[in-house]
């Protein structure tokens, strides 16, 4: 992560200003798309949705500067915590873990998910060995 040892040109308007944390849930402190001052940054304390010019994923350590007309996003944090994950096109989703969480939910929108098994459980059926796959979970 990067630390500010000092403003370069006293606040004047070379080097970033930084202004404290942001809680991008709450939007405290207030701010507002296209209004700020030149340089002046903050660095998320709590993440959100907020909506600054556009962006809305903020993740704690994220910092959020205003370049002169817009605030840009420096992503600085973690922002793996998603409530939504899209895969599109043509993908293979495989070796997904998920760790540390109260509750899971998958939906997959297609019928051509593929699924690997970790192995095969082999039967007797009508004199002939059939393969039956199993799965891991």
């Amino acid at each position: 992560m990067l630390k500010v040892v000092s403003n370069l040109g006293g606040g004047g308007g070379g080097g970033p200003n930084y202004q404290g944390t942001w809680n991008a849930s709450t939007n405290t402190p207030t701010l507002v798309s296209s209004v700020g001052t030149t340089n002046d940054y903050y660095i998320v304390s709590v993440a959100g949705s907020t909506n600054l010019n556009g962006e809305t994923l903020w993740g704690v350590g994220d910092w959020v500067i205003f370049n002169g007309s817009t605030w840009q996003k420096i992503d600085g944090g973690d922002t793996g915590s998603f409530t939504t994950i899209s895969v599109s096109s043509l993908a293979t989703l495989a070796n997904v873990n998920l760790t540390n969480t109260t509750a899971a939910t998958a939906t997959f929108a297609t019928s051509s998910l593929l699924l690997i098994p970790e192995g095969y459980i082999t039967v007797q059926i009508g004199g002939a060995n059939k393969k039956i796959p199993y799965y891991g979970v």
